[in-house]
């Protein structure tokens, strides 16, 4: 009897359901650095492969993470569920980017071609909404409505990013950083906030903008992040522009925003092999710009459950869950971390504009 208990019981001998109980607090919900082998259903995050090229999203109503992940030639996405383990989405969509909204999960890759996908979260069934090279051509107008020449516009996909604004309606920001709306299949439309494109002027002057990040901020409005500055475009009223000081063009740039309830915007990212010191950025609404002290840099062998791991990482995705912590897919080290922030932050300005520090030839050498 014993031996057979032993055999049925399945309580695992592990927490598979970490969460931070503190302000400050990271902890690891799913990646296993050295597992690279295909996720499985029914296994437990934290023992899993999260291996990815991007694309995390939370379903506001549910809580459930989805996260894109390797797995040899299938495309896959995991959902982690609330016991921790992992169900797997086969989709069609080698999508790197994710976005949640009214029951549907958005996957878009882009590139040489653009493809936007949607697949309903109560039956999995996967649809496409815009696809470059094949089927039917996708319409692009301008926001009156008039057709444009789809060739005008044909480099501009290249490293696009897309959100759901709060709305509910796709946007996708061009390289170029013109927004567009997606308001049916096959089909792009301008869309002209007031003051964006003095924004846009403002932090790319004539150079394309190359957006590293976009996200919803209040019902219809977006922040924009480009490697030269954030672009706010409120709910109401003119778009803005904070532009980043010179000393940081030659280095890696931010590729996370996410909007605090105080309208600041946190920057992650900006670290790299050979630039290992992180950079989180607080900006302010004003736009000022604040270097938050989130500790120096980790190895992935490093982790010590301190803001330190999410300011050492390498951005696949960020988003807030619904009790206020967060998540985020750290693409360097293989790991989903969720981490609550402390209650205020503050940082320095004064770094900002000092002359980066010279980093070791030996940076790169991962641990």
């Amino acid at each position: 009897m014993a031996a057979l208990s032993a055999c049925t019981d399945q309580t695992p001998s592990f927490n598979p359901t970490p969460a931070p109980t503190r302000p400050g607090q990271v902890v690891v919900i799913a990646g296993s650095p050295d597992n690279f082998a295909p996720p499985r259903d029914g296994e437990y995050a934290i023992r899993s492969s999260a291996q990815s090229d991007g694309g995390l999203a939370v379903d506001p109503a549910t809580g459930s993470i989805y996260v894109r992940v390797f797995s040899g030639r299938e495309k896959v996405i995991e959902r982690i569920e609330r016991d921790g383990t992992i169900t797997t989405l086969r989709v069609k969509n080698p999508g790197d980017q994710l976005a949640i909204s009214s029951g549907t999960l958005w996957i878009m890759s882009s590139g040489k071609e653009l493809q936007l996908s949607r697949m309903s979260l109560s039956d999995l069934q996967e649809e496409r909404v815009l696809h470059g090279d094949e089927g039917r051509a996708v319409q692009i107008e301008d926001a009156s409505g008039r057709r444009l020449d789809p060739k005008q516009l044909n480099k501009s996909w290249d490293s696009a990013r897309f959100t759901i604004r709060g709305d509910g309606v796709p946007i996708i920001v061009a390289s170029t950083g013109a927004l567009f709306e997606v308001p049916g299949d096959a089909t792009l439309r301008a869309w002209e906030p007031e003051g964006y494109e003095a924004a846009l002027r403002k932090v790319a002057g004539k150079d394309d903008l190359h957006p590293t990040d976009v996200v919803a901020y209040g019902h219809r409005g977006l922040m924009v992040l480009g490697p030269r500055g954030l672009i706010r475009i409120p709910a109401d009223g003119t778009a803005n522009a904070a532009r980043f000081p010179a000393t940081t063009r030659s280095l890696p740039p931010w590729t996370a925003v996410t909007p605090l309830r105080d309208g600041s915007a946190l920057l992650l990212g900006g670290t790299s092999a050979f630039q290992r010191r992180p950079r989180p950025l607080l900006v302010r609404p004003d736009g000022r710009l604040e270097l938050l002290p989130f500790g120096g840099p980790k190895w992935c062998d490093q982790f010590d459950g301190t803001l330190a791991a999410v300011a050492s990482a390498e951005p696949g995705g960020l988003a807030r869950m619904p009790n206020g912590d967060y998540v985020l897919s750290d693409k360097n080290c293989g790991r989903i971390y969720r981490f609550r922030l402390p209650t205020t932050l503050n940082g320095t300005a004064s770094s900002l504009h000092q002359q980066p520090e010279p980093v070791p030839s030996t940076a790169f050498i991962a641990a």
